[in-house]
């Protein structure tokens, strides 16, 4: 499973994706909310099985250290493999 989360980069987010997931890709990104431009990440988390409550309990936290009403999730079920 991929879970793609978009939100905004307000600091140590690779600490906070680190208390759930032992690997993901932070990609450094620039969003675009009510016309004004924001420092944003895309953070990519791969799974071996659904992992919807830990990403949840995630989400939660970093809508809390961000200070956001929502952080937008896109989870995708794709096969993928190390070659």
């Amino acid at each position: 499973m991929l879970y793609r989360l978009y939100t905004e980069d307000k600091g140590d987010l690779i600490t906070l994706v680190g208390r759930y997931f032992d690997g993901a890709t932070i990609i450094p990104a620039r969003g675009l909310w009510d016309l004004i431009a924001e420092k944003s990440v895309v953070i990519d988390i791969i799974t071996a099985l659904p992992e919807d409550n830990k990403v949840e309990a995630l989400v939660f936290d970093i809508k809390f250290f961000n200070h956001q009403e929502s952080v937008l999730v896109v989870a995708i079920n794709e096969t993928h493999k190390f070659i």
